[in-house]
């Protein structure tokens, strides 16, 4: 007969987040497994039974899902819409998982072990690359989409930027060997790098704000001698990093140039006569958000309480088709801007719940000093301005999973800021 105590005495569900949070930044098709043994485990031994951290919170993350299948009621592709729904499972399925009481539960060891994810996913990165470099002679292999196959790059930024904060965080509270400021450093430095090879816009400035809000935070501490110092150094390799490499200079600031005339536009000019064949030229990579979400405002004035999960796809497909855009359709892009995305499908009240699921942290988090939540607060919603994260399951288990086990460990782990 199955024993319950087995589960227990091993501390299975620690295990289990443990392996969520490693595994994340390193292989997308293991992450449902571990979600679905988070619940098996969650049934078997009934951990509803110890209550909930924050009903407030849970009950507001949770409604913007239950609001999404209410939308349901006014769409006609149903078909389309079970199967969207169906894929932003965790949003619902997480508050109750991870929402429920773990008093003993040890938060370090799950931030220490998605930091080393983030590492592995460089490592994989970097060898992939070296293998195609070593057949194609392309320096570009190190870069951009080249530099990520198994990931967007979009989505492998937010994990190393997310890597960023947790590794300073476990440096202030002196976690094993990231008290050492050099090896926290060595750490940041190549998730810096990291960001900068994959070389998305939106990321990169993501990134610089969530060094300013670490600066800010430890400004006024014992720390600060120690940390500004690496800090700077790792700051001016990355940066020089990204003025080191045409290709990088040239598709980062490229995509500035669409506010230029035509005529004005040298970088994007220059990529074009000079740059690979099979990349994306950076005036082209802002021009498609642009078209999208021009289109899509279009739809959201005629909209307001939107067109429904269910034919969101469909009607902004059919806009961008009719207006003789055929990448659109050819490729069944969305709108790369999250906020839009969420007007489009349920309107201005979707919106207002979806922006009360993303910024509850934020109070809490500047009232005890919490800058790791405010750091991933800041990560999401730069990046969601420019990305459609809550579209695919890389960055809605994400989402989803730290959202709430950063808040939960507010709550539960008592959190504040170390004194100096």
């Amino acid at each position: 007969m199955f024993n319950l105590s087995i589960i227990k005495k091993l501390d299975f569900r620690s295990f289990l987040l443990i392996s969520t949070a490693f595994f994340l930044p390193v292989d997308k098709t293991i992450v449902p497994f571990f979600v679905l043994f988070l619940i098996i485990e969650w049934v078997l031994s009934r951990r509803w039974r110890y209550g909930f951290y924050d009903l407030t919170y849970l009950g507001i993350f949770s409604l913007f899902y239950l609001y999404q299948l209410f939308s349901l009621s006014w769409s006609d592709n149903w078909d389309y819409g079970w199967q969207d729904i169906g894929s932003k499972i965790t949003l619902i399925l997480f508050p109750l998982i991870i929402g429920t009481k773990d008093p003993k539960l040890n938060f370090n060891r799950i931030f220490e072990w998605f930091v080393y994810g983030t590492l592995v996913l460089f490592l994989i990165n970097l060898s992939s690359s070296v293998i195609e470099y070593s057949q194609t002679k392309d320096i570009t292999e190190f870069f951009y989409s080249k530099f990520s196959p198994q990931f967007h790059v979009a989505y492998a930024s937010v994990y190393c930027i997310l890597g960023i904060a947790i590794s300073y965080y476990l440096y202030v509270n002196s976690y094993k060997f990231f008290k050492n400021i050099w090896l926290t450093s060595g750490i940041v430095l190549l998730e810096s790098v990291h960001v900068v090879l994959l070389n998305s816009k939106a990321s990169f400035i993501a990134m610089l704000f969530v060094y300013l809000i670490l600066f800010l935070f430890l400004l006024k501490t014992s720390w600060f001698k120690s940390f500004i110092v690496p800090a700077i150094l790792v700051f001016l390799i990355s940066v020089g990093t990204l003025f080191s490499f045409d290709f990088l200079y040239n598709r980062f600031f490229g995509g500035f140039e669409i506010f230029k005339p035509k005529e004005e536009q040298t970088i994007s000019n220059q990529h074009e006569e000079s740059g690979p064949k099979d990349a994306e030229a950076p005036v082209m990579s802002s021009m498609v958000r642009v078209i999208a979400w021009d289109a899509a405002l279009e739809i959201i004035q005629k909209n307001p309480f939107g067109v429904g999960i269910g034919d969101r796809k469909d009607v902004f497909i059919k806009k961008v088709g009719d207006r003789g855009h055929k990448r659109f359709v050819e490729k069944g892009l969305n709108t790369h801007n999250q906020y839009i995305q969420v007007l489009l499908a349920i309107g201005i009240p979707g919106l207002a719940i979806f922006l009360l699921n993303l910024f509850y942290p934020v109070i809490e988090a500047i009232k005890i000093g919490d800058f790791l939540i405010l750091s991933f607060i800041a990560n999401m919603a730069i990046n969601m301005m420019f990305e459609s994260m809550l579209e695919v399951q890389a960055g809605i288990i994400f989402y989803s999973f730290f959202a709430l086990l950063l808040m939960k460990q507010i709550r539960e782990d008592g959190f504040t800021f170390p004194k100096p």
